[in-house]
């Protein structure tokens, strides 16, 4: 099942989840959550609600212009917390593949592939 860990952004340590599986080069992709306070420029494409994870106590959001591809190793360095329900890792994905934030070099990680033979 997918983590979610904590990693300083910025000044304050925010909850990561990884959202992709490993790559060949041994990296995934991981995104940051952040309390939502209804200000300009907050990416609402996948707001969380308490109870969406253990560690979300406020209503949320994913700032998806921060999404970052991260070394497997070093992820599991971090200070991982819980597992990600399969519910909340296809939210957090869907929400990538829709966010005009996100940036378009890592849909790489996100997209699905249908090969028509």
């Amino acid at each position: 099942m997918p983590q979610s860990f904590f990693m300083f952004s910025g000044p304050t340590s925010h909850i990561h989840f990884v959202i992709s599986e490993m790559n060949s080069e041994g990296n995934s992709l991981g995104v940051n959550a952040s309390t939502y306070r209804g200000m300009r420029g907050e990416d609402t494409t996948c707001i969380l609600q308490p109870g969406d994870h253990p560690f979300i106590k406020a209503v949320s959001y994913i700032p998806y212009q921060y999404a970052r591809e991260m070394n497997w190793n070093d992820i599991q360095k971090k200070n991982p917390v819980e597992d990600v329900s399969a519910d909340l890792y296809e939210k957090l994905r869907d929400g990538a593949r829709r966010s005009d934030f996100f940036p378009r070099k890592l849909l790489k990680y996100v997209l699905w592939v249908i090969f028509v033979v």
